[in-house]
């Protein structure tokens, strides 16, 4: 009797475990702790560091090393790099910006004008700060037309929702015909930034500035960069390379 007693329950426990064994709930897990263990024990390669470059690395390695002259105030030799580097196409767009800011150092007005005529030429996102240099160094140029046109642009409908774009850009239309003595032109661009936002300091400013000037308390504008336009249009770039 005991013998038939006990025989049935080995047999329970034995199909307990087989049932058990061939859970899907069970085998998922025991295949997920497999992997697991799996890739804990294989060991990672690390990639060797690259030794050779190719062409196009090459020239970002250069650029690179250009804005480094630059930050070291070597600017001859800065110069004379991106000189070499804008006749490159693949990285013409990041040179010319920089090549511009060189020749700003070295306060060559009407190259750096012209490099920020070819950057903006060469950028397809219509980069507002792009032309905002641009902007600037044609007014140091006393190329008043390009700054006009520059200014005008900000004031196209696609800005309209911006309303920081659109007070410097009647502001600086101001400026642009204070210095060409324009002063009635001055005074409707300066007194319509007001009416956008009536605390902006660089349109109060240039407007006392055109009150002075009418009233012959000063009998020009001393033009100096650091007055010029630029707000907070441009932001110099300092990515290393794309």
């Amino acid at each position: 009797m005991k013998i038939i007693i006990v025989l049935p329950a080995v047999l329970l426990l034995l199909s307990g475990c087989l049932a058990e064994k061939n859970d899907p709930a069970v085998t998922a897990m025991q295949a997920m702790q497999a992997r697991i263990k799996e890739n804990n024990t294989v060991v990672k390669e690390e990639k060797p560091l690259k030794t050779v470059l190719d062409d196009k690395e090459q020239l970002r390695f250069r650029l690179d090393y250009a804005r480094l002259l630059i930050k070291d105030n070597k600017i001859s030799e800065a110069e004379h790099l991106l000189d070499s580097l804008r006749k490159h196409e693949a990285i013409a767009p990041d040179v010319y910006p920089l090549l511009a800011e060189v020749y700003e150092l070295q306060k060559n007005w009407q190259h750096a004008y012209i490099s920020w005529d070819v950057a903006c030429k060469l950028d397809n996102s219509h980069n507002l700060d792009l032309q905002s240099r641009l902007a600037r160094a044609a007014l140091l140029c006393e190329k008043y037309d390009i700054a006009e046109q520059v200014y005008q642009q900000w004031l196209s409908p696609v800005n309209h929702g911006d309303k920081r774009i659109q007070v410097t850009a009647l502001n600086n239309l101001g400026f642009t015909y204070l210095l060409q003595k324009k002063y009635e032109q001055a005074e409707i661009y300066l007194k319509q930034a007001l009416e956008f936002d009536p605390l902006d300091k660089k349109a109060l400013a240039n407007l006392r500035l055109l009150q002075e000037l009418r009233t012959r308390k000063k009998q020009q504008v001393t033009v100096r960069p650091e007055d010029l336009p630029l707000d907070n249009c441009y932001k110099k770039r300092k990515e290393t390379s794309k």
